[in-house]
Order: C-alpha cells, then structure tokens, then sequence
C-alpha cells in the first residue's frame, strides 16, 4: 500500500523458512531478482 521496496525485503525477511536457508543479503538479491523478473505484474515500488 505504501509503495516502498522495503517492504517487500521485511517480508521475506520476516518468512521462517527463506530466513533459515539465506542470508539476509541473498534474501534482498533474491527480492530484487524477483521484482526485476516480474515486475510487470506488479505495481511501481520506490
């Protein structure tokens, strides 16, 4: 609803099972690849 990227990070950040198997720097590249993969279908974040 706000539009900050952040969020997106604290989310996966926050998920028991991404946060056992990554790094908290790999869980902000694997959010970033994501957003760049299909970020056509999702709304504009900053």
């Amino acid at each position: 609803m706000t539009g900050k990227k952040e969020h997106i990070y604290h989310a996966a950040l926050l998920d028991p099972h991404t946060s056992a198997e990554l790094s908290m720097d790999d869980i902000v590249s694997l959010c970033d690849d994501l957003i760049e993969a299909h970020g056509d279908w999702l709304p504009k974040f900053r």
